[in-house]
């Protein structure tokens, strides 16, 4: 697996950093991080852990909004998953259009 820079990451069962997706229960429940760097999986990264404040250029999102998980492997929404199966676990919030408070919640809805 190739993980990229900003993508939204969950920590697996071997510790390794791999992408999320809300169509994908087993991705989208468990500890959560942001990619701070592009690697491959054998190698270790940079993460940001929840609490942080990130900024990332390419994003454009209302601020205040909150963010999901997204049906997209390894992305951030402000659109909550609504597809059956899939997850919505709120991941924080936009403070600026380009910056977000990363603080994923606990606890999620899984779609029937």
């Amino acid at each position: 697996a190739s993980i990229t820079r900003m993508d939204l990451i969950y920590l697996g069962s071997a510790s390794k950093w791999l992408a999320t997706d809300a169509n994908a229960e087993a991705t989208a429940t468990g500890m959560l991080a942001i990619s701070l760097e592009s690697k491959t999986d054998t190698q270790s990264m940079y993460v940001a852990l929840p609490g942080n404040f990130i900024r990332n250029d390419a994003w454009s999102f209302t601020p205040g909004a909150r963010l999901y998980i997204s049906e997209t492997a390894a992305g951030i929404t402000a659109t909550a998953p609504t597809t059956t199966d899939s997850v919505t676990r709120c991941i924080g919030f936009a403070i600026t259009s380009t910056v977000i408070f990363f603080y994923p919640e606990s606890g999620y809805v899984t779609h029937v």
